[in-house]
């Protein structure tokens, strides 16, 4: 992991990304800012940094499996012995809606990044709000969504920055990552665990937009809304099961 306190850039940025297509990608988009980017997979790992470096800038994601983003950001604000106390901080969420949006300036974010997001788009909010923090904005996320197909080239190589060789290795860690994520899906469903269902769901729709998988994305936000309005959950988990089966058999070029 770098230091963050070496080394020729200016600015360091803490990364806080469990799922690991996201994090791949992140970073990779990171890269040719020429900043040192620590990434943290875990809240744990994230505080053990925030107390040992002091970092311009901390983009961290909002649901993780010990906690959430937004709350270990409120408990930074308020650990004076923590160099990074007073960091500028940006969410990174796959859903944002008006009332996230206050609940997340309150906590103290300068902005939320909608998940996914293409590398270009990534790299203008870190260089605006970098250069000039009182000037930047908050920026209202980007719902525009393409007709879903099973793998959306187009979107994919749109957030990779148009790199079929990015996309390609970032579609073969999230199909790597599948089985195991959507049985994690499944078990919390069956055994009302909803909350821990929404969380795997929302990293998983994560993954879905940064590889363009466009169908099994939509089926994971229908199942989302099922699950928080306690509809009917047998018919989604079977278009889900439909969904995740479609990905695994589609084979990649």
């Amino acid at each position: 992991m770098p230091d963050p306190d070496h080394g020729h850039p200016s600015h360091s940025i803490l990364l806080l990304e469990d799922e690991p297509v996201s994090a791949e990608f992140l970073c990779a988009a990171l890269t040719p800012l020429g900043l040192q980017v620590c990434h943290a997979a875990s809240l744990q790992q994230a505080r053990n940094l925030l107390l040992q470096h002091r970092f311009s800038l901390l983009l961290l994601d909002l649901n993780l499996p010990d906690g959430h983003g937004d709350e270990l950001l409120r408990a930074l604000r308020v650990t004076q012995d923590s160099p990074s106390q007073a960091s500028l901080a940006l969410a990174l969420t796959a859903e944002l809606d008006q009332a996230q949006r206050a609940a997340l300036r309150d906590a103290g974010f300068a902005d939320a990044l909608v998940k996914p997001i293409a590398a270009a788009a990534l790299r203008d909010a870190v260089n605006r709000w970098l250069a000039d923090p009182v000037a930047a904005e908050f920026t209202e996320p980007d719902g525009a969504v393409g007709e879903p197909v099973v793998w959306d080239d187009d979107a994919g190589l749109l957030t990779c920055g148009g790199s079929q060789e990015v996309l390609g290795a970032l579609r073969g860690l999230f199909l790597k990552e599948l089985p195991e994520q959507a049985a994690r899906i499944r078990a919390g469903l069956l055994e009302g665990r909803g909350g821990d269902a929404l969380d795997e769901l929302h990293r998983l729709l994560a993954g879905c937009g940064f590889c363009g998988a466009s169908t099994l994305a939509g089926v994971a936000r229908d199942l989302m809304q099922r699950v928080r309005e306690a509809g009917d959950l047998d018919t989604a988990i079977a278009g889900f099961d439909t969904a995740v089966a479609q990905v695994l058999d589609q084979p990649l070029d």
